[in-house]
């Protein structure tokens, strides 16, 4: 996998009550002074990889609250699916989160050094030990780590060691984003179990699937596939008979518009 940008948060992960100053005050929190210029610049990044702001331009030094934020504000800073959402868009905008999630397996404890270890040699110990502080950092700091099930902290003496166990009741709206942005990521509103399983792995391609996001049991996304389609049929519709493994999604819908049925 290429590597080139994993260290771009100056060791500082994402944390929840950042998510909540940002949330609270809008871009304006970058002016506050309650956090440091380094941490409000990596925090800059975070929300720019989860599309909550957008890129800054001419005249807009940190950029827009996105759509997606102004949707997913309302819902708050602790809330699991908003964690779930920012952890879905990272899968496709931070190589360090990517990383983790298709090259460290669910149910296998990792401590720092191991993982600063397993990104290999092609970048200085500094950029590693960076890129992992900071997504540990999140893991420990965010609800992605203990709630999403992704690094559960675990103390070892003056340090900590993270549990990916998988998220293992998963929400269905968390799911179904995920495999709208799979498609929209890859152009292919229709695509089958074993496409995915196929591309799972793969750092190449363009898809993250759910299972490799959410450390999800293989077997488990077919059942929750298929009550999202008894759930929401004008979203997701299924075929599974036979040889058949079809997943057929809506090419008019968005990944944004799965939060239309939070209210539902």
């Amino acid at each position: 996998m290429n590597l080139k940008g994993i260290n771009r948060y100056q060791h500082f992960g994402f944390r929840r009550p950042w998510l909540e100053h940002f949330f609270e005050y809008g871009t304006e929190c970058f002016t506050m002074g309650q956090l440091g210029n380094r941490q409000y610049d990596a925090l800059r990044v975070w929300l720019r990889e989860a599309e909550l702001l957008t890129p800054s331009s001419k005249g807009e030094k940190s950029g827009l609250p996105t759509p997606l934020c102004d949707r997913l504000r309302p819902l708050g800073a602790g809330n699991p699916l908003v964690w779930a959402i920012i952890w879905t868009n990272l899968a496709y905008s931070s190589i360090i989160s990517k990383w983790y999630m298709l090259y460290t397996q669910s149910g296998e404890i990792y401590d720092k050094a191991e993982l600063v270890f397993m990104l290999g040699d092609d970048y200085s110990q500094s950029t590693r030990d960076n890129a992992v502080t900071a997504l540990l950092e999140t893991l420990r700091h965010s609800p992605i780590g203990a709630v999403l099930k992704q690094g559960i902290p675990i103390p070892d003496g003056v340090s900590f060691k993270y549990l990916k166990h998988g998220w293992d009741s998963p929400e269905v709206l968390a799911i179904l984003y995920s495999v709208y942005k799979y498609a929209e990521e890859t152009g292919k509103y229709t695509t089958t179990l074993t496409a995915l399983e196929n591309a799972r792995g793969n750092a190449e391609l363009k898809g993250v699937d759910p299972v490799s996001i959410f450390g999800l049991n293989p077997v488990k996304l077919k059942e929750i596939l298929q009550d999202i389609a008894i759930a929401y049929p004008n979203y997701l519709r299924v075929v599974f008979q036979q040889d058949l493994d079809n997943i057929v999604l809506v090419p008019e819908k968005k990944a944004i518009d799965i939060l239309d049925l939070v209210a539902e």
